[in-house]
């Protein structure tokens, strides 16, 4: 039985491992662009002060006021598959979800574009602290 390189209980997904930083790179480019969108429509521009609280990279802090789209496929879609595919692989072959072969022919399949990969609906949720 293959042993799982990460803790044996917590996060799935824990951001401390080091395939982390590979799926926030894909999470931002499919998602950044939303966010720069809600607050384009929001108004928020220069004298805004702003919170900005989330699982994201610097891409959002460091473009407040940008505008932009849904994401709902494409490279960066294929590209954060794999990397979370990677990321989870020691607990699925713990699990027994899958081993070696199956989860290699999946990342060969995502790889080679023979997948139509698409995420759920991003969600989001945005305030103002009253007068």
């Amino acid at each position: 039985m293959t042993t799982s390189p990460g803790p044996a209980r917590g996060y799935l997904l824990d951001n401390a491992r080091a395939e982390a930083g590979e799926r926030f790179v894909w999470l931002a480019e499919l998602f950044d662009g939303v966010t720069r969108g809600h607050i384009g429509r929001l108004g928020i521009g220069e004298g805004a002060r702003c919170w900005e609280v989330g699982a994201g990279g610097r891409g959002i802090p460091e473009a407040l006021a940008a505008a932009a789209f849904f994401p709902v496929g494409g490279r960066a879609c294929d590209r954060l598959e794999a990397a979370t595919v990677r990321h989870v692989r020691g607990e699925l072959l713990a699990a027994g979800l899958a081993d070696d072969a199956e989860i290699d022919a999946h990342l060969a399949a995502v790889d080679a574009g023979e997948l139509d990969l698409t995420l759920a609906p991003l969600i989001s949720a945005w305030g103002r602290r009253p007068g």
